[in-house]
């Protein structure tokens, strides 16, 4: 085998800094061996050494004389080189036969032209084995005859290292590069090199045994059989390599004609093509008309493969209108003339393509993929008749028309990349662009535009509560309601989720924006129909102004800063973008990021907000509630950042620091006040429950801090409740805990639900208890109460602010409530001592200077 054409075939390196590593430790390791061999003498008499001189072409011709077969995708080469190998160790100067290897470079640079880093590679590792065999071969044939049975064993197990370590080599360099050969190829090859190996060594052995014995001038006729037989079978193979060729190019011709479209027509050219010139790269480009695009076709190198995809020439254009200016095929021997998206062209034929209209394509065929040959010119006649087979199959009238779809295809694409799928409004890449060339037609002129963002307030409960799909069905519905708010010319986008936008040109003054904005709002007070059931949304607004002198992006920012200021001011308004709006979008940016550090530095605080038996005054229970002490901005209420934690999915962490120090606390309480039944409510959020066993949770907290499990109550919002399966409530509840629905009569459910599920504690929402006012009341509050009782589920009044609302709830019959008439939210020790004056007997139903209990 020639150790040297098998190294690195078909590997082009990315990891080339530890090739050149590699090669440089295998060049000094093989001159710390070559050190050790000077002493070595020659076995032959004077009379009958071969010189270094002689040697060398002896290397260099044996080095020309090889077989490569291919495995799969790599070329594994065969030459006679263990002959000039043995004929070394035993007839010249161990130096010599190092020297002699000035026979293997000039077959790498002369006939192979291999790069710089294989050539160095491949240098190294040669002369390395090189030395190798010659010390193990000194070595063995030391310990008996040199010229009988000990040198015979020595030459074969000299030569078979050399294969071994070669193939080592070899493996780890292409592991380097980040390429990788099969295992079982690995062995393949390594069992058919030494093979070759032993049959070259047992050769070599027969002309030295007859060259020593005195037939000096018939040696050289045990060489005659062996290279009859070589150069028969290299002939053999080169025919088989003919017919193989012809073979795929009458395949290829059929396929191509065969093809339906001129994509998998391209495709299937390029595969043929990179099997029948054993290439490394194949591609077919397709060259533009006039200001369009050029298209590219390609295969390799390893997976890439690309079909009919928009091209930039770049700087290959000088090539490829070189070539299709040629009157034929040609060989591409300049290596720098070309090389692009992570291969490098070492060398190559190519070929235009051309029909009855002129040249409209090239096919370039690159980087053979073993390195014992390189293109040549029964390639450049092979590569001629497969383009013209190619030319008459792609002028077949399917070349046009498959251009035409292309643009069609491209200009469909280039639409949906700019449109939102599921609205057909317009998306925020469109948006953006329409706002920055609708400022630049404002210049010379004393118009300006208007930009408004939309938010749908409370949009996240129709998707709990309804479903997506009725949420995307609400998104459509509110689309197609702002285009008919709006003129033809005027750009209605949908920026994401439920935020929309509304591109106002041609304006002279800012009337005309806020007519549109309260356009809109009294248009979606209309009630949607979603699956028969009627909804009402409201939506706020934010306006900015922008003229020629302002940027798009900033003009933008200023919209989406006055929308939330118009969240913040009410549901259903409009807000026009003011200069402190911006440092309030500011504060609440570092505010979001602050909050991504408040759980690890423990800035997060509980308070508790007194539950009160209205009959008596006495505080029943409390609920924890989060409070964030920020160290400059001081006490951030939840309102403020919860928001934040749910999209950033904090909101799990925050949950889990709650019901910790809710349990801790209760405990407390629970061993200070034994005889006294207080509860400790806590609040759990969507998210939690989506992404957390929460029974499990509830279980290990509760037994790890040893509370009685009926002193912790569970809140859960209606509308959470609503999506979360009847199993997942029974499994908290068969903890012993109780369960609660917070904020009820905000959702969407119906009251038939109550009796389905495993609810202990209705937790009326504030908007009814503003309702009971002396003016006018609504029923709402005494019907809930009623159900309550009817179903055997307690009740809690939330959001009691007035003694006219305490009162009338006294009336009505309510049993428990809360709000801030009758406490805020108190730290832990303001809890125990409003636990200490309900000992004293302090009791609600002493007047209005008594309700407030803590003062």
């Amino acid at each position: 085998m020639d150790l040297a054409t098998k190294k690195l075939t078909g590997v082009r390196f990315s990891g080339q800094q530890q090739v050149w590593i590699l090669t440089a430790f295998i060049g000094v390791a093989a001159a710390a061996m070559a050190s050790q061999v000077t002493s070595f003498s020659t076995l032959f008499p004077n009379s009958r050494q071969i010189p270094w001189y002689i040697l060398i072409p002896l290397v260099y011709a044996a080095e020309l004389t090889v077989v490569h077969l291919r495995f799969h995708r790599h070329a594994h080469s065969f030459s006679m080189s263990e002959v000039t190998l043995v004929l070394g160790l035993f007839a010249s100067a161990p130096w010599e036969v190092i020297v002699a290897q000035v026979g293997f470079a000039m077959a790498l640079m002369i006939n192979r032209r291999q790069p710089p880093m294989k050539l160095a590679f491949n240098l190294a590792q040669n002369t390395f084995v090189v030395i190798l065999a010659v010390v193990v071969f000194r070595s063995i044939a030391a310990l008996g005859d040199p010229l009988g049975l000990a040198g015979w064993f020595a030459a074969i197990i000299a030569t078979q290292a050399t294969v071994i370590l070669a193939n080592l080599l070899i493996n780890g360099a292409i592991h380097l590069s980040g390429g990788s050969i099969d295992r079982r190829e690995q062995f393949e090859v390594l069992y058919l090199t030494a093979l070759a190996a032993l049959m070259n060594t047992a050769l070599a052995l027969v002309g030295i045994t007859i060259y020593w014995s005195g037939g000096s001038n018939s040696a050289w006729l045990a060489m005659v059989p062996p290279v009859v037989l070589f150069f028969a079978y290299r002939a053999y193979i080169s025919q088989r390599l003919e017919r193989s060729r012809l073979e795929s190019l009458y395949q290829a011709t059929r396929v191509l004609h065969e093809s339906p479209q001129i994509e998998s027509a391209l495709e299937s050219a390029a595969l043929y093509a990179q099997d029948m010139f054993e290439a490394e790269v194949v591609e077919i480009i397709l060259l533009p008309e006039e200001g369009k695009s050029a298209y590219l076709t390609a295969v390799g190198p390893d997976d890439r493969r690309v079909v009919m995809e928009p091209f930039d020439l770049g700087s290959g254009e000088a090539l490829f209108h070189s070539i299709a200016d040629s009157p034929g095929a040609m060989l591409i021997t300049d290596p720098t003339v070309f090389g692009r998206d992570g291969w490098h062209l070492d060398d190559g034929v190519a070929a235009p393509l051309s029909g009855d209209h002129g040249t409209f394509g090239v096919i370039i065929v690159a980087n053979r993929i073993n390195d014992v040959s390189q293109f040549e010119e029964s390639d450049v006649r092979l590569l001629e008749t497969f383009a013209s087979q190619v030319s008459v199959s792609l002028e077949n009238g399917r070349l046009e028309d498959s251009l035409a779809q292309l643009t069609d295809l491209k200009e469909e694409l280039r639409h949906q990349a700019l449109h939102d799928s599921l609205t057909k409004l317009a998306n925020r890449t469109l948006f953006s662009e329409g706002v920055e060339a609708a400022i630049a037609r404002c210049v010379d002129t004393d118009q300006f535009i208007a930009v408004m963002f939309l938010d749908l307030d409370d949009f996240k409960t129709v998707n709990d509560s309804l479903g997506h799909a009725a949420g995307d069905d609400l998104l459509i519905q509110v689309a197609n309601r702002l285009r008919s708010f709006t003129r033809p010319e005027d750009v209605v986008a949908r920026l994401g989720g439920d935020e929309f936008a509304i591109l106002l040109e041609d304006l002279s003054g800012p009337m005309g924006a806020t007519d549109v904005a309260e356009r809109i709002i009294r248009g979606m007070t209309i009630p949607f129909n979603l699956e028969g059931k009627e909804l009402k949304v409201h939506t706020s607004i934010g306006i900015a102004f922008g003229a020629s002198i302002d940027r798009p992006d900033q003009i933008m920012r200023n919209a989406d800063a006055a929308m939330y200021a118009a969240k913040q001011t009410r549901k259903g308004t409009y807000r026009v973008f003011e200069d402190a709006m911006h440092a309030e979008m500011i504060r609440r940016l570092e505010l979001k990021a602050d909050l991504t550090e408040a759980v690890a530095r423990d800035e997060l605080v509980l308070r508790y907000q007194p539950i009160v038996d209205l009959a008596t005054g006495q505080v029943t229970g409390v609920e924890a509630l989060v409070r964030w002490q920020h160290p400059t901005r001081g006490i951030v209420p939840p309102a403020q950042f919860i928001p934040f934690a749910e999209e950033s999915g904090l909101i799990v962490a925050i949950g889990a620091f709650v019901l910790e120090q809710a349990v801790i606390k209760a405990v407390e309480w629970q061993n200070a006040r034994p005889d006294e039944f207080l509860t400790m409510a806590v609040n759990l959020s969507p998210r939690q429950l989506a992404e957390v066993d929460m029974a499990a949770m509830i279980r290990e907290t509760i037994t790890r801090h040893g509370l009685e499990p009926r002193r912790l109550i569970i809140e859960i919002t209606e509308n959470v409740v609503m999506q979360t399966t009847v199993s997942l409530l029974d499994d908290i509840r068969d903890l012993g805990v109780r369960l609660a629905i917070d904020d009820f009569g905000t959702g969407y459910s119906s009251l038939a639900y109550l009796d389905r599920l495993p609810i202990d504690i209705i937790k009326i929402d504030k908007s009814f208890t503003d309702r009971l006012n002396p003016d006018e009341e609504s029923p709402l509050v005494r019907t809930v109460l009623q159900l309550g009782d009817a179903l055997g589920i307690d009740t809690v009044v939330e959001g009691i602010e007035t003694a006219h609302q305490l009162r009338r709830l006294q009336q009505l019959g309510c049993a428990k409530g809360q709000g801030y008439l009758l406490s805020p939210p108190l730290a832990a020790a303001e809890v125990e001592a409003l636990l200490g004056d309900n000992l004293t007997g302090t009791s609600l139903t002493h007047g209005p200077t008594k309700l407030r209990i803590v003062g």
